[in-house]
């Protein structure tokens, strides 16, 4: 069983960006921020991007968006 660094890791490898709802909803990692920040320690140059998105009440909301570099942010 590969751990949740890993299946990050693999995430950003395949060239895919990911939100922290992302994270939750596709690799199953509640704190993501945690996991980037690991990852970025151990050497990883992740880039951070905010995006605004809406959330469900229609406002307009910043958040974190992250990839590896060379790849599509969005």
């Amino acid at each position: 069983m590969k751990t949740q660094n890993e299946r990050l890791l693999n995430w950003l490898e395949s060239g895919l960006s990911i939100t922290r709802l992302e994270g939750w909803d596709k690799l199953g990692i509640i704190e993501l921020p945690a996991r980037i920040s690991e990852l970025k320690f151990k050497g990883h140059a992740i880039i951070t991007d905010r995006v605004t998105v809406r959330n469900r009440y229609g406002e307009a909301v910043s958040v974190a968006k992250w990839s590896l570099p060379g790849e599509e942010p969005f």
